[in-house]
């Protein structure tokens, strides 16, 4: 699933129309198809304001990514690219509170 794809599906999550987002972060209704589409690339302002409207964090946002949401793995190969993963996001976590 790519950001354009999570983008709606959150939204429609929350029931929201492509109208009712679009103006509530100030573009047009054809933009924001263009960003769930990934027609283009959204702008971070657009994007923290999209996580700031469905009241979602942005590191969970990102922690939650494409490569966290394909471990359907669960072969020893599997499990041990999980765990690397897991360890990998504990290093960055770490790192950038110290």
């Amino acid at each position: 699933m790519n950001l354009g794809e999570r983008l709606r599906e959150i939204r429609e999550l929350k029931k929201l129309t492509l109208k009712q987002v679009a103006e509530a972060i100030n573009i047009s209704i054809s933009q924001l198809h263009y960003y769930e589409t990934n027609v283009s690339d959204i702008p971070w302002s657009k994007l923290y304001a999209l996580l700031d409207l469905y009241n979602i964090e942005p590191f969970n946002f990102i922690k939650t990514g494409e490569e966290y949401l394909r471990i359907t793995d669960y072969s020893e190969a599997g499990k041990i690219k999980a765990y690397t993963l897991d360890r990998e996001e504990h290093k960055k976590k770490k790192n950038y509170f110290s």
